[in-house]
């Protein structure tokens, strides 16, 4: 949110934890005294990733005395718990997300100070890693109202999750097919990371008409949706009466299979 006495805020990710604990403020981010300060940063892998938890260290001492937390963590404007282990660990403070995300945010809770965050640890598993029972369904065909050229389209199939983004109008569609018939255990969809995180989001998703997903909640960039549905066609709704859906990516995952297979 803002800098103060020469720091950058690059200093919270530069991976040095020294023995015993920070104690030289130089080597940390600081902001400037203010309401909420906040640190942030993005999540570099180029796939989703599910965090399990978020590691805050501060200045040794800093909060020994603290009556109630200090600090709170969201990912994509989502709460993550803290658990605080002892008083005086304070200084180093766990927060549990187990949530997709992509944007980390540390925010102040003190009014009129300035926010001291000296290592900022994410720890999380690739989504990748973690579902390779349910492969990965190749999209095509793909096609929204209002209407659009084909390259616009493709743009939320072309395996890039950060760029070249479409946007779905109120009550709109973004629509795509698997090559054939499968089960689709759930969908993955990327949003723009910095664009909307005030923002709220409203939108449905259906295989073959048949409705898997209500959504209407925050913003996120990157979040996976259970759905179980067998079918081809994956129909993605803006539900919302004012306001734009960003789609980046869309991404299937299943089972490759035909109806009849299901017996």
């Amino acid at each position: 949110s803002s800098v103060a006495l020469g720091s950058i805020c690059q200093s919270a990710i530069s991976n040095r934890l020294p023995t015993g604990g920070f104690t030289n403020p130089k080597a940390c981010s600081q902001t400037r005294h203010g309401n909420s300060e906040w640190w942030q940063a993005q999540l570099t892998s180029n796939s989703a990733a599910r965090v399990t938890f978020v590691q805050v260290h501060q200045l040794k001492g800093c909060c020994k005395n603290a009556s109630k937390p200090l600090l709170t963590v969201t990912l994509d404007g989502n709460d993550c718990p803290l658990r605080i282990l002892k008083l005086q660990q304070r200084s180093r403070q766990v927060f549990f997300c187990n949530r997709t995300g992509q944007t980390v945010r540390v925010t102040s809770e003190l009014p009129n100070t300035p926010l001291t965050v000296c290592q900022v640890q994410v720890f999380a598993e690739n989504l990748a890693d973690i579902d390779a029972d349910h492969p990965l369904l190749q999209l095509s065909n793909c096609s929204q109202l209002p209407p659009s050229s084909s390259a616009t389209c493709q743009k939320a199939t072309d395996g890039r999750t950060r760029t070249g983004c479409i946007a779905v109008p109120e009550n709109g569609w973004w629509e795509a097919q698997t090559q054939k018939a499968s089960l689709i255990k759930y969908v993955r969809i990327y949003s723009a990371m910095t664009c909307c995180q005030d923002s709220a989001y409203k939108f449905s998703v259906s295989v073959d008409g048949s409705n898997c997903i209500s959504y209407s909640g925050a913003y996120f960039s990157a979040r996976d949706f259970l759905c179980k549905r067998k079918g081809r066609n994956i129909r993605i709704v803006n539900r919302m009466q004012t306001g734009q859906l960003l789609l980046c990516e869309v991404q299937a995952f299943g089972s490759r299979r035909t109806p009849v297979d299901y017996g």
